[in-house]
């Protein structure tokens, strides 16, 4: 299966169901936020294979 790139995983809230959804298929969800990694909520880490925090998305 491949990889998936999630761009601000946080946000909406319900928006972790994605990468969540691509690693039950058998992907990677691979994501990237504005949100220190101690931030996310434990479903969001759960879903995440890898999370890249940047500065800024705009």
């Amino acid at each position: 299966m491949a990889n998936f790139v999630f761009v601000s995983p946080t946000f909406p809230d319900t928006y972790y169901q994605f990468p969540k959804a691509w690693k039950e298929l058998g992907g990677t969800s691979l994501c990237i936020g504005e949100d220190p990694y101690e931030y996310l909520s434990e479903d969001l880490k759960r879903a995440s294979d890898e999370y890249y925090q940047v500065s800024s998305l705009g």
